[in-house]
């Protein structure tokens, strides 16, 4: 990539067109510009973010691991010395004894060359867009405002973005329009609700447990604090799963909620 300011440019499209299109959403006229805002804050963060690129390196790994691996079995890579108990590499990544380290700002730069694809997509995917008017239960955001919830289709994560404490969307992808690039957005369809209590506290937890360090609140309630520190040993993990085929293997990644554990007591 040569265009050093590219996303500076590209936020120059969506930060000062982002209330009006948040507006556009509460009303539910939603138009092209409206989609292309929001995707457009959804594509950032989960490319640029910091929690992005710790996650977006779960993905390198599971290559590089696997092309390792392939290579071995195909007499590419010497054996591991006589130090190494004469294991394979294969051996050695499983039990920890070696493996990769991601420069954090490789998968940043590869998801800033590809933002447009992530708004692209994120446009032409199902939303609900979800009405808030609990005055008492608004929504919370976070450092990574994307919020990871179990999907239909076992092979995706939809995605729940809080847009302002009165409205969240929920992004539901579709595998057959991965690779969409229209930019009018001829797949995009949306359904506006309001949610009640019980799935207000529900997506409240999923964007605690999505948060990597910092969990924001509009008001100081008693409970948030509780809230957020029964829910806070969690973290939003890439899940890479690796499928043999013929020779080699199919590569596929999905976002998932991992706990935590406990720190150790020293």
């Amino acid at each position: 990539m040569t265009e050093q300011r590219i996303i500076e440019d590209f936020l120059t499209t969506v930060e000062p067109k982002y209330n009006a299109s948040v507006d556009k959403l509460r009303s539910g006229k939603i138009d092209v510009d409206a989609i292309y805002v929001i995707s457009g804050f959804a594509a950032y963060v989960a490319t640029c973010s910091p929690a992005a690129m710790r996650i977006n390196a779960g993905s390198i790994h599971g290559t590089l691991e696997a092309t390792a691996v392939m290579m071995e079995r195909r007499g590419y890579m010497p054996k591991a010395p006589p130090e190494f108990g004469g294991k394979s590499f294969a051996e050695l990544l499983a039990e920890g004894t070696v493996g990769f380290e991601i420069d954090g700002k490789y998968p940043q730069a590869i998801g800033i060359a590809n933002v447009m694809g992530h708004v692209g997509r994120f446009g032409n995917f199902d939303w609900d867009t979800l009405i808030n008017d609990e005055p008492g239960s608004p929504f919370f955001t976070s450092d990574y405002p994307i919020a990871v919830e179990v999907a239909d289709d076992p092979r995706v994560a939809n995605r729940i973005v809080p847009l302002a404490p009165d409205i969240a969307i929920r992004i539901k992808p579709n595998v057959n329009r991965e690779k969409s690039d229209d930019f009018s957005f001829p797949d995009f369809s949306s359904r506006r609700r309001k949610v009640r209590l019980a799935e207000i506290r529900e997506i409240n937890r999923l964007i605690v447990q999505s948060a990597e360090l910092l969990v924001f609140f509009s008001d100081n309630h008693d409970w948030v604090s509780r809230f957020v520190e029964r829910h806070r040993r969690y973290r939003v993990e890439l899940t890479v799963h690796r499928i043999p085929k013929d020779r080699g293997e199919i590569i596929w990644s999905r976002l998932e909620l991992r706990e935590q554990a406990p720190p150790s007591k020293s």
